[in-house]
């Protein structure tokens, strides 16, 4: 539709400047074409005056424009390629800095917390979660829907064996950069951004790690809550 907007736009300017400089020649016509031709070079110098002067206002007119017209599509060609190269340094940093989470996160010792790996972590936590699910299902009877689970998720991981053990604390800073880099994005770079994380991590990691980051500061909170889709609840857990 913009397309064929501008082309309608550039078609009527087209006429118009075709008019517009047709009109001192057509005027010059209807005045003059009943006189012979002169054998004057005095009458020829006029007539070259005449329309020098008009002519020359007239293209150095029609000259301003296209200059103009030039210097904006200059300047939107710059920007298109400025943005390519900002979305092309934002995709290199983001994927950098997941690839050294997940380089941390495969680096947790989970051995140390009386755990034998991040899968023994994961049911762990399921454990206390399908408990507290069962527990409100058992007393309200009430449908379980992704803010409850998410909350529940929230409670178990502020729990004291989760502040003894601080399984996320050394990945905290690297986290917050790329929530940071998420959430100040355009659109489409986002889409970019989050299939990298799911082709690149697990469902379950990046999904107890952003519970984490939900409670750790408010701020992560605001970022998630504006990009739900980062928190994508696991199968299984509804």
């Amino acid at each position: 539709m913009k397309i064929k907007l501008k082309e309608f736009l550039l078609t009527i300017g087209l006429i118009a400047a075709v008019i517009i400089a047709s009109y001192p020649a057509y005027k010059f016509y209807m005045i003059f074409h009943n006189y012979e031709y002169s054998t004057k070079n005095q009458d020829w110098a006029n007539v070259g005056s005449f329309f020098g002067g008009v002519y020359s206002a007239i293209f150095s007119f029609i000259s301003v424009i296209l200059l103009a017209v030039t210097l904006l599509l200059t300047k939107k060609y710059n920007n298109q390629q400025l943005q390519i190269l900002l979305t092309s340094q934002r995709k290199d940093i983001f994927c950098s800095l997941f690839d050294k989470l997940t380089q941390k996160m495969n680096a947790i010792n989970f051995f140390e917390m009386g755990i034998q790996n991040e899968e023994d972590y994961f049911s762990y936590c399921e454990f206390h979660l399908f408990r507290d699910l069962a527990s409100i299902k058992n007393q309200n009877g009430e449908m379980i829907h992704a803010g409850i689970i998410i909350e529940l998720s929230r409670n178990i991981l502020a729990s004291d064996w989760f502040e003894n053990t601080k399984p996320y604390y050394d990945v905290v800073l690297i986290t917050a950069e790329i929530l940071s880099i998420l959430d100040s994005s355009p659109e489409d770079d986002k889409r970019f951004f989050l299939a990298y994380m799911e082709a690149n991590s697990s469902t379950k990691r990046l999904y107890w790690l952003f519970c984490f980051m939900y409670d750790y500061d408010v701020r992560y909170a605001d970022i998630l809550i504006r990009n739900t889709r980062a928190l994508r609840i696991p199968k299984g857990y509804v």
